[in-house]
């Protein structure tokens, strides 16, 4: 046995029961991987439970991994004159070797293997796997290599955590100063490169650079404090490599992680679609001030009508901006930020007719005639509101749309077990429960998001944020082709939920459990066929994805048109989810303005 797997041993043996406990935490992430999303198809709560898991389970292991690295670098410390290579017949190459494999074989090769038969127990294919593999390195290196190098130049637990604390204490007290010092000075906000977060793509481009450098430069950093034991220098450049990086951070523009030519959207744009509002219904609110140093706002919203769209396509409102108003005496007032954020639901009036078109000569039974809600189309001070309320003048703005329409992606036999497979996404059904005037499908959809797969777009964490509350997209229909009939699900909780985890970022397997009720009894249609034996036997389940087919950008005017001084539709028209959602749409563009 040469003296590096001596070495080796020696960490086993000494750490058995922290790599029980480390082996138990790969374990439960393994069954929570692989079936806690079977048993949460059946056990329904679960659903919202099982995200917070998977995140407590990450966070255990990377507590584990901050206390493990330490014990098995420190054990033969590499800081101060009483180092044990003085004593013993060692080389530093040799030290940094058996030092290197320790962390290589305990901590990365099991998170490695855990993950993916994670993701081959949840249908990844071997491209997957292939793709999966340095993803994994590489994000738990770039996770390990800064406590390595904090473990190397400490000589003992203690000292590790001390400094530890002190490094994590600046940090944050750096971090907090920059934020209190931008929201007093708002200027300061522009210093930052905030062209990062423009692209999902672009995002992760620099995640992994950066992840790439942590490795490595301190991959270099580590070799220098073993083979040389200058702690005070090593230190140093560690502190010079982090300006390094976040002075890299200010330039970041480069996207080698661009999807694939196939993969961009082919949209177009389109020409000829007219954007004007129900200047009749218009509702004032007051907006929440973030600072008591800003002037009170006043926000006005109205519904908006679009017409020119091509048949079978709908729109979302992505943008709307250089909205103002233009009196005849010459003045102008230009609107503060106008917010486009809104829950939009399948079950909208808007979504019916692209559906329809979807189904061909499959008649939809049972529509939906809720109306849009509401839009911000002006946002201004209060003390200029009260100046020009009931003022007529001209009104103008520029809208940014994206145009969709509804594909048909999978067909899927109501039986359990039966699954539809499209892309990097299945869908599989669990259970089909049938009871008087109903029937309910529990299904488990599961998605793959690798990094390095050009052909799947990116979603960044501002993505997953935004469209949180986006509920047009998938749809889930039952269709009896025969009989040429579809019902849609009623939009029960059941139906619609949202992963507030996935604020924190995309997972590598997204999966999400739910429960369509669909019914053949309701308050807006009359005369419903019955969804008895006979209609199910000949029934499938069928997934709708909207695809972006096209933009526009839309200069619309409305004359003689006056800010109202009051509101003139219901308050209870306005739906109090959007009016969350426009707060954190305005509290994000303060701090990235894009």
């Amino acid at each position: 046995m040469n003296i590096i797997t001596h070495v080796l041993k020696k960490d086993v043996i000494r750490l058995k029961y922290l790599m029980l406990v480390w082996l138990l935490l790969i374990i439960v992430q393994l069954a929570l991987g692989i079936f806690g999303h079977k048993l949460a198809a059946e056990v329904f709560e679960l659903q919202m439970l099982l995200p917070l898991l998977m995140r407590l389970i990450g966070f255990l292991q990377a507590l584990m991994m901050v206390i493990v690295i330490p014990l098995i670098i420190q054990d033969d410390s590499v800081v101060g004159t009483t180092a044990f290579w003085y004593t013993r017949p060692i080389l530093r190459k040799d030290l940094l070797l058996s030092k290197s494999s320790a962390m290589l074989t305990f901590l990365v090769l099991p998170l490695l293997a855990a993950e993916l038969f994670v993701l081959s127990a949840n249908g990844a294919s071997g491209y997957h796997l292939a793709l999966a593999v340095p993803e994994v390195v590489i994000e738990k290196l770039a996770f390990i290599i800064p406590f390595v190098i904090l473990a190397a130049v400490t000589p003992k637990l203690s000292r590790y955590a001390l400094v530890g604390v002190i490094v994590f204490a600046i940090v944050v007290v750096i971090m907090i100063l920059m934020f209190v010092t931008a929201m007093i000075f708002p200027a300061i906000r522009q210093l930052g490169n905030s062209k990062i977060y423009e692209t999902a793509s672009l995002e992760a481009s620099y995640t992994t650079a950066k992840c790439l450098y942590t490795i490595i430069i301190g991959g270099l950093l580590i070799s220098y404090q073993f083979m040389t034991r200058r702690t005070s220098r090593t230190a140093m450049l560690f502190v010079g490599a982090c300006i390094v990086m976040w002075v890299g951070t200010l330039f970041w523009n480069f996207d080698f992680l661009k999807e694939s030519a196939a993969v961009e959207s082919s949209a177009i744009k389109v020409e000829g679609i007219s954007l004007g509002f129900d200047s009749q219904h218009m509702m004032v609110s007051d907006e929440i001030q973030f600072s008591k140093k800003e002037a009170r706002k006043k926000s006005i919203n109205t519904r908006n009508t679009i017409s020119g769209l091509p048949e079978g396509q709908f729109t979302i409102l992505r943008r709307m901006g250089d909205a103002k108003m233009e009196y005849p005496d010459g003045s102008v007032l230009n609107s503060k930020y106008v917010s486009t954020m809104k829950r939009r639901g399948y079950y909208n009036e808007k979504f019916m007719a692209p559906i329809q078109k979807a189904l061909g000569d499959v008649k939809l039974m049972n529509p939906f005639n809720e109306k849009f809600s509401y839009t911000e189309i002006f946002s201004l001070e209060e003390t200029n509101f009260h100046k020009y309320k009931d003022k007529t003048g001209a009104y103008s703005a520029r809208a940014e749309l994206d145009i969709y329409k509804y594909n048909i992606v999978s067909k899927v036999s109501l039986g359990e077990g039966m699954k539809g497979v499209f892309g990097a996404e299945q869908i599989v059904v669990y259970d089909v429960l049938k009871r008087d005037n109903a029937v309910s499908v529990i299904l488990h959809e599961k998605k793959i998001n690798l990094l390095f797969d050009r052909r799947i777009k990116k979603v960044s964490r501002i993505d997953l944020s935004r469209n949180m509350y986006s509920e047009y997209s998938p749809v889930y229909l039952l269709v009896n082709k025969e009989r040429r009939e579809a019902f849609l699900p009623e939009p029960t909780m059941s139906n619609i939920s949202a992963d507030a985890l996935d604020a924190l970022g995309p997972r590598r397997v997204n999966t999400k459990a739910r429960m369509l009720d669909f019914m053949d009894v309701n308050s807006r249609n009359s005369a419903l066929p019955r969804m008895d034996k006979e209609w199910l036997a000949g029934a499938e389940l069928v997934r709708m994805n909207a695809v972006l087919t096209g933009t526009a950008d839309v200069d619309f005017r409305v004359e003689d048109f006056s800010l109202p001084s009051e509101s003139t539709s219901q308050a209870g028209e306005f739906d109090e989810l959007d009016q969350q959602l426009i707060i954190q749409d305005k509290q994000m563009q303060r701090w990235k303005p894009q």
